[in-house]
Order: structure tokens, then sequence, then C-alpha cells
């Protein structure tokens, strides 16, 4: 098997998984602690210019829609906290 697909198929189950508990805890009503998201999100930026930098495909799409994804439950924690008050 080429090590390529190898890096695929592991960033589909990672993704995958992070999907799963996102969505899970997003029903629970659990929030996000706030510094944790933004310190996460500078991280992961820059680790998706580096893999970007790279040529590393699969982690590439990988780490970008991780980005993509807590930047969207980002938005929905900050709509709900703001509903709250």
């Amino acid at each position: 098997m080429e090590i390529g697909i190898i890096g695929f198929v592991g960033a589909f189950f990672l993704l995958s998984a992070w999907i799963y508990e996102a969505i899970h805890n997003y029903k629970k009503g659990e929030k996000l602690e706030l510094k944790f998201v933004l310190a996460y999100i500078v991280g992961l930026s820059l680790l998706t210019y580096y893999t970007y930098e790279i040529r590393d495909v699969p982690l590439l799409l990988l780490n970008g829609a991780i980005l993509f994804l807590t930047l969207i439950e980002l938005e929905l924690s900050l709509r709900k906290k703001r509903k709250k008050r």
C-alpha cells in the first residue's frame, strides 16, 4: 500500500472522530474554554501552514479541515453564549 494512502486513511479516522466528538459535546451543551480554543486555533494555523510548505497533503487536508471545523465550533459556542445573556 502506498504510504500516502495510509496518511489519508489516518486523517479520515482522526477527522471523523473529531467531528463526532464536537457534535456530541455541542448537543450536550458543553461550553468551550475560550483561551484553549484560541491557543488551539493559533497552533493549528501554524501547523497547517507548515504542512503546506512541506507539501504533506494528508496532513494539510486534516489540519485544514480541523481548523475550519474549530472555527465553526467557536462561532456556535459564541452564539450560544450571546443568547444566554
